[in-house]
């Protein structure tokens, strides 16, 4: 049975980079957080909204399966319409917000080295500087009972960004074989010109990680984000 490594990651994604780059060593998410289940998670199909399969050479697969979007309102988790909706900076800067999870799952015999890195700049869409986004890791455990509440059931997010809003974070770990592995993305979005919703989700190119960020009316980008690099097992 596939043991089940789950972490929360919150995430938002560019393109390209602008202004100062921060020089800092990101922070590392503990990614040993809730290791040792041994019953593969139950995802209902109705929450699965991309599936992609990666065979290696014995036939065997990784599968990276992606959600729809939570959020869009009070980043606060509060069903009041009355409530002020996503997030200001301390320039007071405003951003909307959506939150994604990604499984990854190892079907292969080989160990996977799996790291993703998050800059602290923020990352401007096509057609910059107006567009833009930021990305965030935060450590916390991912609860699939909460996979209908609002936010996933995500609460905190605005004292987290008050105090990481500058911050690199990152996460480097292993998924063994027959593993899994859980994290959430969560998008703060600048973009006046915004005419729909956004969609993402995760792909593997070769042994890169790309977020694909798709918004109506505007188009469709792939940012590197990390790797996921097969490991020769010893025989």
């Amino acid at each position: 049975m596939r043991k089940n490594l789950i972490i929360l990651i919150l995430a938002t994604t560019g393109f390209f980079s602008f202004g100062q780059s921060d020089k800092s060593t990101p922070d590392t998410v503990d990614s040993t957080k809730n290791k040792g289940q041994k019953t593969q998670t139950y995802i209902p199909n109705s929450f699965i909204e991309s599936e992609f399969k990666y065979t290696d050479s014995e036939g065997k697969e990784v599968i990276i399966q992606n959600s729809g979007a939570r959020g869009g309102g009070n980043i606060d988790g509060d069903r009041d319409p009355n409530a002020v909706r996503g997030y200001d900076d301390s320039t007071g800067t405003h951003y909307g917000h959506g939150i994604f999870w990604t499984r990854i799952i190892n079907e292969t015999n080989s160990p996977l080295e799996f790291s993703i890195n998050f800059p602290a700049d923020s990352l401007s869409i096509s057609p910059p500087p107006d567009n833009y986004l930021k990305l965030f890791l935060l450590p916390d455990a991912m609860r699939v009972d909460k996979l209908s509440s609002y936010n996933y059931g995500i609460t905190g997010l605005r004292s987290f960004f008050d105090n990481n809003f500058d911050k690199p974070t990152g996460l480097q770990t292993k998924i063994n074989p027959n593993e899994e592995y859980f994290f959430y993305v969560t998008t703060l979005i600048h973009m006046p010109d915004q005419r729909g919703p956004i969609t993402a989700e995760v792909v593997l190119e070769e042994q890169n990680l790309f977020y694909k960020v798709s918004v109506t009316g505007i188009g469709t980008k792939l940012i590197p984000i990390g790797q996921l690099v097969f490991k020769k097992s010893k025989q």
